[in-house]
């Protein structure tokens, strides 16, 4: 899944790049459209991502309802039809990673997360990771090279399970909360980059 957001030069290049000689494991971008209002670029419209969908990867673009940072969890294809796969990675549009970067990457997702493996044993893989620290105001503040370990792996090129996805935006009211709270901390400009 890749969300974007104004970032179209970085897009088609990425999305070149990902379909180029892809790593084994990839079957199927989803870009998501976060421009709510703004229509396609011509190289997401059906005409041209066919170009892209006669390798072994398929391109699909979901158009989000409201640009929010929580769309990027969403573990729907569309308003009709859930992800497949039970893998999902989330990759922001100015990440490019090499290609045996991410295939070693979801090596790694699948040693911590077996098949068939219970959810709630199972563990983010990433390639940002940072620590935090309580700051002078009184709150927290992340530290990108701890002294002795990370503690924590940012959203913007990390592999997930579908389930948690699903987690995510269940109705619940501890879920609810934190997605509001997540919409909050994106309207704020100082706190903006602490959630991508």
């Amino acid at each position: 899944m890749i969300a974007t957001h104004k970032r179209d030069v970085l897009l088609q290049p990425l999305l070149k790049h990902l379909t180029t000689s892809p790593p084994p494991s990839l079957r199927h971008i989803l870009v998501i459209w976060q421009n709510v209002g703004t229509p396609l670029p011509s190289f997401l419209e059906a005409s041209s991502l066919a170009t892209y969908n006669s390798t072994v990867v398929k391109i699909s673009v979901r158009e989000s309802q409201e640009n929010s940072m929580n769309e990027r969890f969403r573990p729907a294809l569309d308003w009709g039809n859930e992800i497949r796969t039970n893998a999902v990675m989330i990759l922001d549009d100015d990440v490019v990673l090499r290609r045996e970067t991410l295939e070693w990457g979801y090596q790694q997702f699948l040693d911590v997360n077996p098949i068939a493996s219970n959810p709630e044993n199972g563990r983010i893989v990433g390639f940002t990771g940072r620590d935090y620290k309580p700051s002078a105001e009184g709150g927290w503040s992340y530290v990108v090279q701890p002294r002795e370990s990370y503690s924590m792996i940012l959203s913007n090129a990390a592999w997930f399970r579908k389930e948690w996805l699903e987690l995510y935006w269940s109705n619940s009211p501890e879920m609810r909360a934190m997605r509001s709270y997540v919409d909050k901390g994106a309207s704020n400009p100082l706190s903006s980059h602490l959630l991508s």
